[in-house]
């Protein structure tokens, strides 16, 4: 399956990266915001197993650090992250990193800004902004 963001339930706004596009990304999230707090990490494990997360109330803190980490990805700021912490974490065996381990590439920076994009051109759906992280 091909991982999936939703802003919302049934026929909301929809966007799909490739695993080995988002991945790099959630592994920054995991080494930024390390330890989770119960909400966010659920929220991530169920992303990770299920290949979806929709915007809800209780997704909301996991929306807004990945909004974080993507402008800040695409800034230049995060361009790499420690394999070895991401494969101590209790995440390692969803996370599939793939070549140039630990290294943000072009095609990750470039599916940060499909993210900010996605998020861009749906106001209404994205009320959120990034301070709250």
């Amino acid at each position: 399956m091909i991982p999936t963001l939703s802003l919302g339930p049934w026929d909301s706004p929809k966007l799909e990266l490739m695993p080995s596009d988002i991945n790099p990304i959630l592994a920054l999230l995991i080494e930024q915001y390390s330890p989770m707090g119960e909400g966010d990490r659920d929220s991530l494990l169920f992303f990770l197993q299920m290949d979806t997360a929709f915007l809800h109330d209780d997704t909301e803190g996991f929306f807004l650090k990945l909004d974080s980490i993507c402008k800040r990805v695409v800034t230049g700021e995060l361009t790499q992250f420690n394999i070895a912490r991401i494969q101590m974490s209790e995440f390692a065996d969803y996370l599939r990193i793939g070549e140039n381990e630990g290294v943000v590439t072009s095609r990750v920076k470039a599916a940060a800004q499909r993210f900010l994009d996605f998020l861009s051109e749906h106001p209404d759906y994205w009320p959120l902004q990034s301070s709250k992280a």
